[in-house]
């Protein structure tokens, strides 16, 4: 062996975000809709080392839940979101980083299903799936697509009382 490399990358990303998030919820019988809206900035230190972070999120998702009966609801969602980078150069399909390539862009689209279920008057089993792809807005090098499947069990036998174990 030897001594390990310690090298200190603190300043290298460091950052300030701010932004702006709304949410809205309505029900309408049996039927609940929920539109989510979301905006940040997040601005990095500048450095010599590495490239420019800076970039704008934006976001949207809709929601609808739908109480199928006294102790089941299902859930149906969509969401969209964009990551638009200031000057950080996109890959192009050989993994090339020119600095004639556009700035990085990411599209994100995603459909998410999901099912909960009342188990007797303390337990509830809630279980559902997001699909999400995202696209490289210049030539697809860092396409890809995401699956996710959540488990949540929980336990509330007194308002006061929750426990809760959840999985993805």
């Amino acid at each position: 062996g030897g001594e390990p490399v310690v090298e200190d990358v603190s300043d290298r990303f460091s950052y300030k975000a701010s932004g702006v998030q709304g949410h809205l919820t309505h029900t309408l019988g049996r039927v609940t809709w929920g539109l989510d809206l979301r905006f940040e900035r997040d601005e990095y230190e500048r450095t010599e080392n590495v490239a420019n972070y800076d970039q704008d999120y934006f976001y949207t998702g809709v929601e609808i839940d739908l109480d199928v009966s006294d102790v089941m609801l299902l859930r149906f969602g969509l969401r969209q979101y964009r990551t638009s980078y200031d000057d950080r150069p996109a890959r192009d399909l050989t993994g090339a980083l020119l600095e004639t390539n556009p700035a990085q862009e990411y599209a994100h689209s995603g459909v998410r299903l999901g099912i909960t279920r009342q188990l007797g008057r303390a337990v509830e089993l809630e279980a559902d799936y997001l699909r999400l792809d995202r696209t490289d807005e210049f030539v697809g090098y860092y396409d890809y697509t995401q699956n996710v499947l959540r488990v949540r069990l929980s336990f509330r036998p007194t308002p006061r009382f929750d426990i809760a174990l959840a999985g993805s």
